[in-house]
């Protein structure tokens, strides 16, 4: 069998697209330093669908994520040639976290809404807000209230509602 033909220009070639995609990756890890964010939302969504029970994020965590989010946008805007790798990159990028905030915020409001349910039936509401950020109390606390308005209307028309007439006599 032949071999492949060997050239010093595609080796070099390679050798700078992997240098280019770390430069790339530096940029975005770079980005994430600079904005002063520290998180890492594939890693929180795993971890999130691991646990029945909401885990702790700051309280801040959308606001952290929002930044995150428009600075890469400004990287990608300050790219000059939309069709590079590195805008491919940078796009990718932006998609792939913005599809883990969306399906996050998914897991985590399944969760809240279970935790605003089982807590409307009891009077225990201790530690309802732990591992909440700000937006998902409000979410919890509208929930919350909706359930227990939506049981009491629910109960005040059982409660007059009257029998129906038999024609018998009770007992």
């Amino acid at each position: 069998p032949a071999l492949p033909s060997f050239s010093w220009r595609g080796v070099w070639r390679k050798r700078v697209q992997s240098i280019n995609l770390y430069i790339i990756w530096s940029k975005i890890t770079g980005l994430r330093k600079r904005l002063g964010v520290k998180l890492d939302l594939a890693n929180a969504l795993r971890e999130e669908r691991k646990s029945a029970e909401l885990q702790h994020l700051d309280k801040d965590f959308y606001q952290q994520v929002g930044v995150y989010l428009a600075g890469l946008g400004q990287e990608l805007s300050r790219v000059e040639d939309s069709f590079s790798v590195e805008a491919q990159i940078l796009q990718d990028t932006l998609k792939s976290e913005k599809n883990s905030v969306n399906k996050l915020i998914d897991q985590r409001v399944k969760k809240i809404v279970r935790r605003a349910l089982r807590n409307a039936r009891s009077a225990s509401r201790e530690e309802a807000f732990q591992g909440m950020t700000d937006e998902e109390e409000e979410i919890y606390r509208q929930m919350l209230s909706a359930i227990g308005s939506g049981r009491e209307a629910i109960l005040a028309h059982v409660a007059h509602t009257e029998r129906p007439l038999t024609g018998k006599k009770d007992i």
